[in-house]
């Protein structure tokens, strides 16, 4: 019985001064990133209603052009920019809103683009992210 080893305590000791270690790194790596995901998210979360385009006689197609009203909400979210993706014949084509409505306002906007029966507008967020486009069915002009 000559045999040397660790006592019980010193390697439950170590176990536990190396769980601590990893739940630290992990900690350390983790947590930094759920936030960021989170803060993003957040964002487009609250800008999910806030842009949106009127169902009127001013968001329409026409063999010539194509236009939409575009209202954005009450609250003073900001905002870099709005974005159209018009639909036509198979193809897209982006198009960026400028100037932005004011907070609470609505305008119509021409596309340029003939025979544009669908839309989807997304809202960029103060970090530059493009929030998930909402789609809508224009009608023909009168």
């Amino acid at each position: 019985m000559s045999k040397k080893g660790i006592s019980a305590v010193v390697a439950t000791v170590l176990l536990i001064l190396i769980a601590v270690i990893a739940v630290v790194l992990i900690a350390g790596f983790i947590i930094p990133m759920i936030k960021t995901n989170l803060n993003e998210g957040g964002d487009c979360f609250q800008l999910r209603e806030y842009v949106k385009i009127l169902d009127n006689e001013y968001s329409c197609y026409s063999a010539q052009t194509s236009r939409v009203m575009i209202e954005r909400g009450l609250e003073n979210y900001t905002i870099l920019g709005i974005v159209v993706s018009a639909m036509t014949e198979g193809n897209s084509k982006k198009v960026d809103i400028t100037p932005l409505p004011k907070p609470g306002e609505a305008n119509t906007y021409d596309l340029k683009i003939a025979n544009v029966q669908v839309v989807k507008i997304a809202s960029i967020t103060k970090t530059g992210k493009t929030c998930d486009a909402e789609s809508y069915i224009l009608k023909p002009c009168s």
